[in-house]
């Protein structure tokens, strides 16, 4: 049986804004969404389960899968790129859900993520720092859980 952990974050004030914690545990400190990631990995870690890409909106990028977003999907790649460097037009792509689009800055270094799953592909964009970059490298060719929305 799957060990359950008691997951959760706080919102904090100062340099960053929030705080992961696991079994009321300090894991992590950045952004919302780091830290919603920060747990994740630690439970797919813990569980021994899949690396989990987590999405806050149905982008619609999925709809290249007729609406049906796949379970798992399988890193292909991971670069790093500057948002100066992408079209409008790709970013539109990568960032568009129903309603609007996810606001980008006008530049600064990102990771580029290409995953594959049995029916096509898709690109998602995260910011890059150093342990990102080298935690996804290392994660090429493994199969990864898609989760959709804040809950995890």
């Amino acid at each position: 049986m799957k060990k359950q952990n008691r997951c959760y974050i706080k919102k904090i004030y100062g340099d960053y804004n929030y705080e992961a914690f696991v079994d009321d545990k300090l894991i992590y400190t950045g952004s919302r969404k780091e830290c919603l990631h920060a747990i994740a990995v630690f439970n797919s870690k813990e569980n021994g389960d899949h690396p989990t890409i987590t999405f806050f909106n149905y982008y619609d990028k999925f709809n290249t899968f007729g609406k049906q977003i796949p379970l798992h999907a399988v890193l292909l790649e991971v670069l790093v790129t500057d948002l100066q460097d992408l079209s409008d037009t790709f970013k539109n792509y990568d960032t568009s859900f129903p309603g609007g689009n996810f606001r980008l800055p006008k530049k600064g270094k990102y990771l580029l993520l290409i995953f594959n799953y049995e029916r096509g592909a898709f690109t998602t964009l995260r910011k890059w720092n150093k342990r990102k970059e080298s935690t996804y490298r290392k994660l090429i060719g493994k199969t990864f859980g898609i989760r959709v929305g804040e809950e995890l």
